[in-house]
Parts: structure tokens; C-alpha cells; sequence
């Protein structure tokens, strides 16, 4: 009875809805899409012309439509929703991202270090120029992204392993933490394919802590990095991006 209840709560909503989305959305005054599109198109830099302003069924939001793409404008024209991002106008700041870095956040001091690979390349770069990475011995992505990383000079990089693509991803992922020189083993096997030797001794590799932490901090797909004051990076990105971000702190 529960979920009829739910379901007879929520049907009108759907219809209306339904209906709302069916018809087409008015178009505003000639003085609303003047100011509405001097706006967008200020921030365009004049690239491109607004052919269309209109209401929608929610007050006060605007539909803006350049060619055959739509976005969202508030009744200011100060910000836009784009793709499900909301830019400021005026700055064109991306502000779901910068609130999206807030979130994803982290403190780098809390990370268990002891469960990661240290890898330094060259000297000891200090703290500025060290990075937390999670990383699947499998990632295609993961190789590039490492080769990357190799070409900063001292850098220091913290690898957990987080072997979430395949079984084999998990035993490979044993077999590098359990090598006697892990951090050599993980390089020559991320960049060059070369598995570690056998390993013959008993060796307990902290899978499920690993694997407890990155969903802990909301990761779902490899390489993800975080660098000392907490933000998160994800992807393989370039070395010329890391290498600013590193030039930030």
C-alpha cells in the first residue's frame, strides 16, 4: 500500500511534467532576449549569436538556444547552466568545478601512506612536489600516466594499488607490494610489462584496505591523484598540467 501511495504521489508530477516538457516554451520580449543574449554573448567573446531566448516552466529560467545546442540562463544573465555545470558569465569561472574540487577534497596528511609504493624521481623534491596516486596494474591509462610522472624532476610519488578491473589485476597487484623491491617491480611492470618474480615467501598484500580507502574517498575508475594541499586529479593528465599544479603550491 506503501507504494501505491508513492506512486499515485508522484504520478501527477510525472504528468505534468510530461505535459510541461511537451509543448514549446514561449519566447520571451524583445528587450529580455536583447539584454539575455548581450550577456551569453559577451561571454561567447562574440564567436556566437544567441538565435533564441525563451521561458521554461520554472520561474525565472530562461532557455538560451545558439544553433541546436540549449543551456539555461538565470533572469539576471549573471550565470548559465551548460551540460550540467553552472558558469559564471561575467568571469566565466566553471563554478560546479571549483565546488566539485572543493568536495573532492582531501587531507593529504590523513592518507595512509604506509600502504603505498614510494617512488622519488631523482632528489627529494620536498613536500610541494610530492603525489598521492591510485592506480590499476591493468589501466592502459595507468601507463601513460606514469610515463608522465617519470619525467618530473623530484618528485616524489606515493602509488596505492587499486586493483579494481580484474582478478588478475589483483594478483599482479600481490605480486609487485610482495617483491622485495616493490617500487622497482610496480615501474617495470606499469611502463615496461615485466612481471616480478614469483613469490615463494607469505606475504599478505592489504587488498581490502585498499580497496576500503579509494571507496572511501569516492574513486571508481584509475588513475586518480591528489597532490599535498588535497585536490583531486583525475585522469591521465598531461605532464605540462601537473607540472603547474606543482608550480601552484
Amino acid at each position: 500500500m506503501k507504494f501505491v501511495r508513492k506512486f499515485l504521489t508522484i504520478l501527477p508530477f510525472f504528468y505534468i511534467s510530461q505535459v510541461a516538457l511537451a509543448e514549446e516554451f514561449p519566447p520571451v520580449s524583445d528587450k529580455k532576449k536583447a539584454f539575455v543574449s548581450q550577456s551569453v554573448e559577451r561571454w561567447l567573446q562574440g564567436r556566437y549569436k544567441v538565435d533564441e531566448v525563451s521561458e521554461t516552466p520554472i520561474k525565472e529560467i530562461f532557455e538560451v538556444r545558439i544553433g541546436n545546442e540549449l543551456f539555461y540562463v538565470d533572469n539576471k544573465a549573471k550565470f548559465a547552466i551548460l551540460e550540467g555545470r553552472m558558469i559564471n558569465l561575467k568571469s566565466g569561472e566553471d563554478l560546479t568545478a571549483i565546488r566539485l574540487d572543493k568536495i573532492l577534497s582531501i587531507d593529504f596528511e590523513s592518507l595512509p601512506l604506509e600502504l603505498a609504493i614510494k617512488t622519488q624521481t631523482g632528489k627529494d623534491g620536498g613536500k610541494a612536489k610530492t603525489i598521492a596516486v591510485f592506480e590499476d596494474p591493468y589501466c592502459t591509462y595507468c601507463k601513460k600516466y606514469r610515463m608522465n610522472l617519470e619525467k618530473i624532476k623530484d618528485l616524489t610519488i606515493y602509488t596505492f594499488l587499486f586493483p579494481i578491473l580484474s582478478k588478475e589485476s589483483v594478483e599482479i597487484s600481490r605480486e609487485i607490494w610482495c617483491s622485495e623491491d616493490n617500487s622497482k617491480a610496480w615501474e617495470n611492470f606499469i611502463i615496461r610489462g615485466i612481471k616480478p618474480p614469483e613469490i615463494l615467501t607469505n606475504c599478505e598484500f592489504p587488498k581490502d584496505k585498499l580497496l576500503g580507502l579509494g571507496k572511501k574517498l569516492g574513486i571508481n575508475a584509475t588513475p586518480t591523484s591528489y597532490l599535498v594541499s588535497g585536490k583531486r586529479i583525475p585522469g591521465a593528465v598531461s605532464q605540462e598540467l601537473l607540472e603547474g599544479e606543482f608550480n601552484q603550491l
